[in-house]
């Protein structure tokens, strides 16, 4: 449904009478604060149940401290905080996409009856889509090793720190090739390195990419790369590329950062190294470039992890039947919104 603005939105909802809302992420200032409202007022004007998402792992006296100057974020971060306390104990069901998302719901109070664990909003992959290579997972390599980055070109993706890793892993392997796949303030600066070091032979910036164009660059890689860095305000609350990479067999090397270690098993779907450290980011590149047997391990190891947690179809039709069991648990008519049974387990 289109809306120009949030009364807009908030005038379709009541006009249209639905039976069950989804609200929005209360930390997400100001679009996703603002839906949120409408979903809170709309609900109870109607009396009927809504549910929300949130995947956001940073609390808000720490998200918004540094935001549009002092006074502004010592006041923001208690009025979110006091709001999300009000939204969560209203709500019907809340998803929470990570672990830091859960504590945030839980320092607001919110009923652990009424928080699921689920990847609601971004479900996963479509795994017929991101597949392995069709000569096999465990295929033999050539003498030429290709290792890919997706993301924002910034440096809260670790950019330099890649770079610098780059540069060490040439040294024990001068084939290698770096693809830095995507846009960002830093692609001129990626540039510049590449002319400093002689590297436009071997270091290519493609751009953007469409996603349906993303698993046939992930499965030419080796290896993909995912060093992300926790900033004031933001730290990775999922690593889709991650768990994109996975799914198509590719294992992937990336950062204990935000959220990463809850969705890549160190060992197991890939390998994960502290933030802000291009050796560690160094050897372990090396480490998955030359042992045959480590990468063919990782490789199948990993393609069964994504089948297991991150079938977008089947998150999906999980989640759909969260809500019907509990919409089904809800007392018959439109009345005050209740607590479900306990759907924690």
């Amino acid at each position: 449904m289109s809306f120009r603005n949030p009364l807009d939105l908030f005038l379709k909802i009541v006009r249209i009478r639905p039976s069950l809302i989804q609200g929005s992420e209360p930390y997400d200032f100001p679009h996703g604060f603002c839906l949120s409202i409408v979903a809170f007022l709309s609900a109870g004007i109607l009396r009927v149940p809504y549910f929300f998402p949130t995947m956001e792992n940073l609390p808000p006296e720490v998200k918004f401290r540094k935001r549009s100057g002092l006074p502004v974020g010592l006041v923001l971060a208690p009025l979110l905080r006091a709001f999300m306390r009000i939204y969560a104990t209203k709500a019907l069901l809340i998803f929470a996409v990570n672990k830091g998302a859960a504590a945030n719901l839980s320092a607001a109070k919110a009923s652990p009856r009424r928080v699921r664990r689920e990847l609601y909003g971004t479900w996963g992959v479509d795994l017929g889509q991101f597949t392995p290579d069709p000569g096999g997972q465990c295929r033999g390599r050539g003498t030429t090793r290709n290792v890919l980055f997706v993301g924002r070109i910034v440096r809260e993706k670790g950019i330099p720190e890649l770079l610098e890793a780059f540069l060490r892993v040439r040294e024990r392997l001068p084939d290698l090739r770096l693809t830095l796949i995507g846009e960002g303030p830093m692609v001129s600066e990626v540039r510049s390195f590449a002319i400093e070091h002689s590297l436009q032979h071997v270091l290519s910036l493609p751009g953007v990419v469409q996603n349906r164009e993303l698993p046939s660059h992930i499965r030419m890689a080796d290896i993909v790369v995912s060093p992300s860095i926790a900033v004031d305000a933001w730290a990775e609350q999922v690593g889709m590329v991650n768990i994109q990479s996975i799914a198509c067999g590719t294992p992937v090397v990336t950062t204990a950062s935000g959220s990463i270690p809850e969705f890549i098993e160190d060992g197991v779907s890939g390998v994960v190294v502290p933030e802000k450290d291009p050796s560690a980011l160094a050897s372990a590149m090396i480490r998955l470039l030359t042992d045959a047997q480590l990468h063919c391990r990782l490789s199948t190891a990993c393609r069964r992890a994504a089948e297991l947690r991150y079938d977008a179809f089947r998150n999906v039709a999980a989640t759909e039947q969260v809500l019907l069991a509990a919409l089904n648990k809800r007392p018959r008519g439109r009345g005050p919104i209740s607590a479900p049974a306990d759907f924690s387990g």
